[in-house]
C-alpha cells in the first residue's frame, strides 16, 4: 500500500560547538533548538524544554544529531558501523547503529556528501517502523555570522 509523501520546508542553523536550530516553516511550523544541555521542541500549541542531562532518550537523540551535523559520527566506531560508497558525484556514507538504544530508533542513517565541495547534501534517516525521513540541504552558507538569539531556549 502506498502512503502519502509529505514535503516540509525549513531552515537549519548550526554554531560550534553545540548549538543547533532546526525550524520547520511549511506545511506547518515546528521548532527544535539544542543549546548545550537543553532541548526545546515546540509549535504554536505545545512547547517542551527537556534537560538532556536527565532525559536519556533526548540526550541520545541530541548527541546523534550533533555528531551527524559535525561529522564526528563518521569516526565514531562505538555507535555506528560506517560504510562508504563512491558514486558519480557523491559519497554515500551509511551509518548502521551498533548500540541497542540507537537500534531501537533507527535501522540506519545515510549521508550523501557532494564530492565537489565536501559538503553534506542529503540525509536519509531510516526508522525501525520503516518510515524514512529525507532531508535535502540547499542554499548552504558557511562561516557566516549567526545571531545568538536563534539558539535561545524559548520560555
Amino acid at each position: 500500500m502506498l502512503s502519502d509523501k509529505m514535503v516540509s520546508e525549513g531552515k537549519m542553523y548550526y554554531k560550534q560547538p553545540n548549538k543547533l536550530r532546526w525550524e520547520y516553516t511549511s506545511p506547518y511550523q515546528y521548532l527544535f533548538v539544542f543549546n548545550g544541555s537543553k532541548v526545546y521542541v515546540g509549535n504554536k500549541s505545545r512547547k517542551d524544554v527537556i534537560d538532556t542531562q536527565t532525559n536519556k532518550i533526548f540526550k541520545e537523540v541530541a548527541r546523534i544529531m550533533m555528531s551527524t551535523v559535525t561529522g564526528t559520527a563518521l569516526s565514531n566506531t562505538t555507535d555506528f558501523t560506517v560504510d562508504v560508497a563512491n558514486e558519480k558525484t557523491f559519497w554515500r556514507v551509511i551509518l548502521t547503529p551498533k548500540k541497542k538504544d540507537i537500534k531501537k530508533m533507527f535501522s540506519k542513517i545515510e549521508l550523501m556528501f557532494n564530492q565537489s565541495n565536501l559538503m553534506i547534501a542529503e540525509i536519509n534517516i531510516y526508522e525501525k517502523n520503516n518510515d524514512r525521513t529525507n532531508i535535502k540541504l540547499k542554499n548552504i552558507t558557511t562561516n557566516g555570522t549567526i545571531n545568538e538569539t536563534l539558539f535561545a531556549i524559548p520560555k
